[in-house]
Protein backbone atom coordinates (compact mmCIF):
# COMPACT_ATOMS: atom_id res chain seq x y z
CA UNK A 1 0.00 0.00 0.00
CA UNK A 2 2.79 2.40 0.86
CA UNK A 3 4.70 1.53 -2.32
CA UNK A 4 1.83 2.31 -4.43
CA UNK A 5 1.23 5.59 -2.26
CA UNK A 6 4.44 6.58 -3.18
CA UNK A 7 4.03 6.12 -6.70
CA UNK A 8 1.01 7.62 -6.91
CA UNK A 9 2.97 10.85 -5.10
CA UNK A 10 5.44 11.46 -7.40
CA UNK A 11 3.23 11.03 -10.53
CA UNK A 12 0.31 13.48 -9.45
CA UNK A 13 3.14 16.24 -8.08
CA UNK A 14 5.42 15.02 -11.52
CA UNK A 15 8.13 14.69 -8.76
CA UNK A 16 11.04 12.26 -9.64
CA UNK A 17 11.43 11.27 -6.06
CA UNK A 18 9.48 10.45 -3.25
CA UNK A 19 10.25 9.51 0.48
CA UNK A 20 8.62 8.88 3.81
CA UNK A 21 10.82 10.04 6.90
CA UNK A 22 10.14 8.71 9.95
CA UNK A 23 10.98 10.17 13.97
CA UNK A 24 13.36 7.45 15.11
CA UNK A 25 12.68 8.76 18.75
CA UNK A 26 16.23 6.50 20.28
CA UNK A 27 18.19 8.93 17.60
CA UNK A 28 15.86 12.03 17.54
CA UNK A 29 16.50 12.09 14.15
CA UNK A 30 14.11 12.09 11.26
CA UNK A 31 14.86 8.67 8.98
CA UNK A 32 14.05 7.67 5.44
CA UNK A 33 11.82 4.49 5.43
CA UNK A 34 11.00 2.08 2.47
CA UNK A 35 9.53 2.23 0.09
CA UNK A 36 10.44 5.27 -1.59
CA UNK A 37 10.31 6.13 -5.41
CA UNK A 38 13.41 7.08 -7.22
CA UNK A 39 16.29 6.55 -4.35
CA UNK A 40 17.88 3.40 -4.14
CA UNK A 41 16.64 1.26 -1.07
CA UNK A 42 20.11 0.67 -0.36
CA UNK A 43 20.70 4.68 -0.09
CA UNK A 44 18.01 5.16 2.63
CA UNK A 45 19.59 4.16 5.60
CA UNK A 46 22.45 7.08 4.96
CA UNK A 47 18.99 9.50 4.51
CA UNK A 48 18.94 10.86 8.22
CA UNK A 49 18.55 14.21 9.82
CA UNK A 50 18.31 15.68 13.17
CA UNK A 51 14.86 16.80 14.19
CA UNK A 52 16.69 19.78 15.34
CA UNK A 53 18.00 20.40 11.68
CA UNK A 54 17.35 21.24 8.35
CA UNK A 55 14.54 21.45 6.03
CA UNK A 56 13.14 18.19 7.12
CA UNK A 57 13.47 18.75 10.92
CA UNK A 58 12.32 22.03 10.85
CA UNK A 59 8.87 21.14 8.71
CA UNK A 60 8.41 18.64 11.91
CA UNK A 61 9.30 21.09 14.70
CA UNK A 62 6.86 23.73 13.41
CA UNK A 63 4.11 21.33 11.42
CA UNK A 64 4.46 23.98 8.63
CA UNK A 65 5.10 22.95 4.85
CA UNK A 66 8.28 23.96 3.48
CA UNK A 67 9.41 24.45 -0.14
CA UNK A 68 12.38 24.90 -1.53
CA UNK A 69 13.71 26.05 -5.13
CA UNK A 70 17.26 25.52 -4.76
CA UNK A 71 19.11 23.12 -2.23
CA UNK A 72 22.86 24.07 -3.29
CA UNK A 73 21.64 27.75 -2.29
CA UNK A 74 18.94 27.78 0.20
CA UNK A 75 20.78 27.51 3.93
CA UNK A 76 18.31 25.37 5.48
CA UNK A 77 19.75 22.34 3.18
CA UNK A 78 23.12 22.64 4.20
CA UNK A 79 23.12 20.19 6.84
CA UNK A 80 21.28 17.46 4.53
CA UNK A 81 22.50 15.08 2.34
CA UNK A 82 20.61 16.82 -0.38
CA UNK A 83 23.43 16.69 -2.86
CA UNK A 84 24.61 13.44 -2.73
CA UNK A 85 21.20 12.26 -4.04
CA UNK A 86 20.92 14.40 -6.92
CA UNK A 87 18.20 16.27 -4.86
CA UNK A 88 17.74 19.62 -6.75
CA UNK A 89 14.27 21.11 -5.39
CA UNK A 90 11.24 20.23 -3.27
CA UNK A 91 8.14 19.57 -1.19
CA UNK A 92 7.75 18.77 2.34
CA UNK A 93 5.08 18.50 4.43
CA UNK A 94 4.50 16.86 8.65
CA UNK A 95 2.38 13.77 8.34
CA UNK A 96 0.10 14.41 10.79
CA UNK A 97 -2.04 11.60 13.19
CA UNK A 98 -5.33 12.77 14.24
CA UNK A 99 -7.68 11.47 16.26
CA UNK A 100 -11.37 12.83 16.27
CA UNK A 101 -14.70 12.29 18.17
CA UNK A 102 -18.02 11.19 17.04
CA UNK A 103 -18.26 15.00 15.84
CA UNK A 104 -15.37 15.38 13.96
CA UNK A 105 -13.54 17.17 16.47
CA UNK A 106 -9.90 17.01 16.69
CA UNK A 107 -9.25 15.52 20.23
CA UNK A 108 -5.21 14.86 19.76
CA UNK A 109 -2.57 14.95 16.98
CA UNK A 110 0.74 13.50 16.82
CA UNK A 111 3.51 14.22 14.40
CA UNK A 112 5.48 11.25 12.99
CA UNK A 113 7.40 12.31 10.35
CA UNK A 114 7.78 14.21 7.04
CA UNK A 115 6.81 13.46 3.70
CA UNK A 116 8.82 14.65 0.86
CA UNK A 117 8.98 14.78 -2.85
CA UNK A 118 12.04 16.01 -4.48
CA UNK A 119 13.27 17.33 -8.15
CA UNK A 120 10.00 18.24 -10.44
CA UNK A 121 10.10 16.65 -13.64
CA UNK A 122 10.76 18.74 -17.05
CA UNK A 123 13.04 20.99 -14.84
CA UNK A 124 10.10 22.79 -13.61
CA UNK A 125 9.49 24.16 -9.79
CA UNK A 126 7.16 23.03 -7.55
CA UNK A 127 4.43 25.84 -6.36
CA UNK A 128 2.25 26.97 -3.93
CA UNK A 129 -0.49 24.71 -5.36
CA UNK A 130 1.72 21.65 -5.22
CA UNK A 131 2.48 22.09 -1.72
CA UNK A 132 -1.64 22.14 -0.52
CA UNK A 133 -1.80 19.10 -2.97
CA UNK A 134 0.89 17.21 -0.75
CA UNK A 135 -0.58 17.98 2.59
CA UNK A 136 -3.69 16.36 1.31
CA UNK A 137 -2.18 13.50 0.20
CA UNK A 138 -0.66 13.35 3.21
CA UNK A 139 -3.10 13.01 5.54
CA UNK A 140 -4.05 9.54 3.71
CA UNK A 141 -0.48 9.17 3.57
CA UNK A 142 0.01 9.50 7.35
CA UNK A 143 -3.02 7.30 8.59
CA UNK A 144 -1.49 4.38 6.40
CA UNK A 145 1.61 4.94 8.16
CA UNK A 146 -0.03 5.11 11.81
CA UNK A 147 -1.25 1.82 11.42
CA UNK A 148 1.61 0.24 9.39
CA UNK A 149 3.78 1.47 12.89
CA UNK A 150 1.30 0.45 14.98
CA UNK A 151 1.49 -3.33 13.47
CA UNK A 152 4.95 -3.09 13.55
CA UNK A 153 5.46 -2.30 16.87
CA UNK A 154 2.81 -5.09 17.91
CA UNK A 155 4.84 -7.37 15.70
CA UNK A 156 8.19 -6.57 17.59
CA UNK A 157 6.42 -6.63 21.05
CA UNK A 158 4.99 -10.17 20.23
CA UNK A 159 8.51 -11.12 19.04
CA UNK A 160 10.34 -9.79 22.55
CA UNK A 161 7.77 -11.65 24.62
CA UNK A 162 8.30 -14.72 22.57
CA UNK A 163 12.31 -14.77 23.04
CA UNK A 164 12.08 -13.50 26.98
CA UNK A 165 9.43 -16.71 27.56
CA UNK A 166 11.67 -19.10 25.40
CA UNK A 167 14.52 -17.77 27.28
CA UNK A 168 13.05 -18.16 30.84
CA UNK A 169 15.12 -20.67 33.08
CA UNK A 170 11.88 -22.10 34.69
CA UNK A 171 9.31 -24.03 32.18
CA UNK A 172 6.23 -22.12 31.36
CA UNK A 173 2.83 -23.36 29.70
CA UNK A 174 -0.18 -22.00 29.29
CA UNK A 175 -3.07 -23.93 28.87
CA UNK A 176 -6.53 -22.59 27.31
CA UNK A 177 -9.65 -23.17 28.72
CA UNK A 178 -10.44 -25.95 25.99
CA UNK A 179 -7.25 -27.69 28.00
CA UNK A 180 -5.05 -27.01 24.20
CA UNK A 181 -1.31 -25.82 25.03
CA UNK A 182 -1.22 -22.13 23.98
CA UNK A 183 2.42 -21.44 25.04
CA UNK A 184 5.24 -24.12 26.00
CA UNK A 185 8.43 -22.79 26.12
CA UNK A 186 12.12 -24.25 25.41
CA UNK A 187 12.86 -25.15 29.44
CA UNK A 188 9.45 -27.51 29.34
CA UNK A 189 9.94 -28.62 26.18
CA UNK A 190 12.95 -29.99 27.22
CA UNK A 191 11.59 -30.94 30.91
CA UNK A 192 8.63 -33.48 29.05
CA UNK A 193 10.79 -34.26 26.37
CA UNK A 194 8.48 -32.65 23.51
CA UNK A 195 9.34 -32.39 20.54
CA UNK A 196 7.88 -31.17 16.99
CA UNK A 197 5.44 -28.06 17.75
CA UNK A 198 3.06 -28.26 20.80
CA UNK A 199 1.00 -25.30 20.59
CA UNK A 200 -2.82 -26.02 19.66
CA UNK A 201 -2.35 -29.87 20.79
CA UNK A 202 -4.45 -31.27 23.62
CA UNK A 203 -2.13 -31.23 26.90
CA UNK A 204 -2.23 -35.23 27.23
CA UNK A 205 -1.15 -36.10 23.75
CA UNK A 206 2.01 -33.78 24.85
CA UNK A 207 3.15 -34.13 28.28
CA UNK A 208 3.24 -37.94 28.79
CA UNK A 209 4.53 -37.93 32.17
CA UNK A 210 1.79 -39.45 34.47
CA UNK A 211 2.18 -37.18 37.66
CA UNK A 212 2.24 -34.40 35.99
CA UNK A 213 -0.44 -35.26 33.76
CA UNK A 214 -2.18 -35.62 37.06
CA UNK A 215 -0.99 -32.67 38.60
CA UNK A 216 -1.94 -30.43 35.74
CA UNK A 217 -5.28 -31.18 35.25
CA UNK A 218 -5.71 -30.85 39.12
CA UNK A 219 -4.73 -27.16 38.59
CA UNK A 220 -6.69 -26.90 35.82
CA UNK A 221 -9.86 -27.71 37.52
CA UNK A 222 -8.79 -25.60 40.43
CA UNK A 223 -8.42 -22.80 38.42
CA UNK A 224 -11.50 -23.19 37.03
CA UNK A 225 -13.96 -23.68 39.71
CA UNK A 226 -12.29 -20.65 41.83
CA UNK A 227 -9.95 -18.21 42.63
CA UNK A 228 -10.23 -19.27 46.23
CA UNK A 229 -8.05 -21.84 47.90
CA UNK A 230 -10.24 -24.71 48.37
CA UNK A 231 -10.62 -26.22 52.11
CA UNK A 232 -7.65 -28.33 53.61
CA UNK A 233 -5.20 -27.09 50.72
CA UNK A 234 -2.29 -24.80 51.92
CA UNK A 235 -1.75 -22.05 48.78
CA UNK A 236 1.68 -21.63 49.72
CA UNK A 237 2.37 -25.79 49.00
CA UNK A 238 2.81 -25.75 45.85
CA UNK A 239 3.30 -29.60 43.80
CA UNK A 240 6.18 -31.64 43.42
CA UNK A 241 7.01 -33.88 40.55
CA UNK A 242 10.08 -36.01 39.93
CA UNK A 243 11.17 -35.99 36.14
CA UNK A 244 14.15 -37.90 34.73
CA UNK A 245 16.52 -36.04 33.16
CA UNK A 246 16.87 -37.30 29.49
CA UNK A 247 20.96 -36.31 29.12
CA UNK A 248 21.72 -37.95 32.72
CA UNK A 249 18.76 -40.42 33.13
CA UNK A 250 18.67 -38.84 37.01
CA UNK A 251 15.70 -37.57 38.20
CA UNK A 252 15.10 -33.84 38.56
CA UNK A 253 12.43 -32.27 40.95
CA UNK A 254 10.26 -29.67 39.75
CA UNK A 255 8.04 -27.28 41.90
CA UNK A 256 4.62 -26.40 40.01
CA UNK A 257 2.35 -23.10 40.65
CA UNK A 258 -0.40 -22.43 38.50
CA UNK A 259 -1.90 -18.72 37.98
CA UNK A 260 -5.29 -17.30 35.82
CA UNK A 261 -4.44 -15.55 32.93
CA UNK A 262 -7.16 -12.52 32.21
CA UNK A 263 -7.43 -10.08 29.90
CA UNK A 264 -8.01 -6.55 30.46
CA UNK A 265 -11.93 -7.20 30.46
CA UNK A 266 -11.19 -9.98 33.23
CA UNK A 267 -12.07 -12.67 30.50
CA UNK A 268 -10.34 -15.74 31.59
CA UNK A 269 -7.63 -16.58 28.79
CA UNK A 270 -5.98 -19.79 30.37
CA UNK A 271 -4.08 -20.97 32.89
CA UNK A 272 -0.17 -20.38 33.24
CA UNK A 273 1.99 -23.28 34.56
CA UNK A 274 5.38 -22.40 35.98
CA UNK A 275 7.80 -25.45 36.57
CA UNK A 276 11.11 -24.06 38.53
CA UNK A 277 13.57 -27.14 39.15
CA UNK A 278 14.40 -27.40 43.06
CA UNK A 279 16.62 -30.20 43.00
CA UNK A 280 19.72 -28.47 44.61
CA UNK A 281 17.25 -27.17 47.21
CA UNK A 282 16.23 -30.43 47.89
CA UNK A 283 20.11 -31.86 47.29
CA UNK A 284 20.86 -29.49 50.36
CA UNK A 285 17.89 -29.67 52.62
CA UNK A 286 18.83 -33.46 52.30
CA UNK A 287 22.66 -33.06 52.91
CA UNK A 288 21.50 -30.69 55.86
CA UNK A 289 19.57 -33.49 57.31
CA UNK A 290 22.03 -35.93 57.28
CA UNK A 291 24.61 -33.78 58.64
CA UNK A 292 22.93 -32.77 62.01
CA UNK A 293 22.06 -36.59 62.19
CA UNK A 294 25.34 -37.60 61.31
CA UNK A 295 26.69 -34.79 64.19
CA UNK A 296 23.97 -36.03 66.79
CA UNK A 297 25.03 -39.48 66.58
CA UNK A 298 28.88 -38.19 66.55
CA UNK A 299 28.67 -35.84 69.84
CA UNK A 300 26.16 -38.74 71.29
CA UNK A 301 28.52 -41.46 70.69
CA UNK A 302 31.72 -40.06 73.25
CA UNK A 303 28.94 -38.23 75.64
CA UNK A 304 27.75 -41.91 76.48
CA UNK A 305 30.98 -42.77 78.51
CA UNK A 306 32.09 -39.50 79.57
CA UNK A 307 28.91 -39.17 81.44
CA UNK A 308 29.24 -43.01 82.35
CA UNK A 309 32.49 -41.78 83.88
CA UNK A 310 31.30 -38.56 85.49
CA UNK A 311 28.01 -40.14 87.52
CA UNK A 312 31.27 -42.69 88.73
CA UNK A 313 33.78 -39.56 89.41
CA UNK A 314 30.38 -38.06 91.20
CA UNK A 315 29.71 -41.33 93.25
CA UNK A 316 33.46 -41.75 94.40
CA UNK A 317 32.87 -38.05 95.49
CA UNK A 318 29.82 -39.09 97.36
CA UNK A 319 31.50 -42.15 99.08
CA UNK A 320 34.68 -40.44 99.93
CA UNK A 321 32.60 -37.95 101.66
CA UNK A 322 30.41 -40.23 103.48
CA UNK A 323 33.40 -42.47 104.83
CA UNK A 324 35.18 -39.37 106.30
CA UNK A 325 31.79 -38.86 107.93
CA UNK A 326 31.98 -41.73 109.92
Amino acid sequence: TLRRLVQRVAMILQAEKCAIHILDRGAGELAAQPPAFGIAESDLPFIRTPVSNGITGEVFRTEKPAIFHDAAADPRACTESYARFGIRNGVIVPLLVEKRDADNHVLDRATIGVLGVYNKRYQGEFLEEDVQLLERLARNAAAIIANAQMFRELVEEREKLAHTIESLYAGLLLVGESGRLMQMNARARQIFNVSGEPVGRPLADVIHHEKAVEVLARMLIRQEVTDETPEGEDPKVADEINVADPGTEEDRIFQMHSAQVRGEDQHLIGTAIILNDITDIRNLERMKTEFVAIAAHELRTPMTPIKGFISMLAQDDVDSFSFEER
